[in-house]
């Protein structure tokens, strides 16, 4: 995928990191996805449903502590 010329690979290390055209064609298969501030992306003992490659943001993961 492109967005203003530039590849999703080269915004993103772990694609632009991938051997050969490994990271052009997962990027194939990916789709983008627009994300607001405080998204929960996944919760704990759910399954897994998406992968997400972050290309201008940063995700962070938070645990809740008993205590």
């Amino acid at each position: 995928m492109r967005k203003g010329g530039v590849d999703d690979e080269s915004l993103n290390g772990l694609l632009g990191a991938l051997a050969g055209g490994s990271g052009e064609r997962l990027v194939a298969k990916t789709q983008r996805v627009s994300l607001a501030v405080k998204d929960i992306l996944y919760h704990p003992g759910e399954p897994i449903t998406s992968v997400y490659f972050p290309l201008t943001c940063v995700i962070s993961m938070m645990t809740e502590m008993k205590n």
